[in-house]
């Protein structure tokens, strides 16, 4: 018999201001049109986003913040 295992795709990165500072409370969206899929997740203190668990494909990503000083 067969076995197929699939493997959710994770991304990381993050968020800092022009000036390289931490952007904290910034809204990433990752979105995978083609299937209707959108997760939001919000940066760290440290400016850290993690989204977890996307299908292989291509993605688009945004990210949104308030206030940048």
């Amino acid at each position: 018999f067969l076995i197929s295992a699939v493997v959710p795709a994770r991304v990381s990165g993050f968020v800092l201001d022009p000036a390289g500072r931490a952007v904290n409370g910034a809204v990433v969206r990752v979105a995978d049109e083609g299937r209707g899929r959108v997760v939001e997740v919000r940066s760290s203190e440290a400016g850290l986003f993690r989204v977890a668990g996307l299908a292989a494909g291509a993605y688009d990503f945004s990210v949104r913040a308030d206030a940048v000083e």
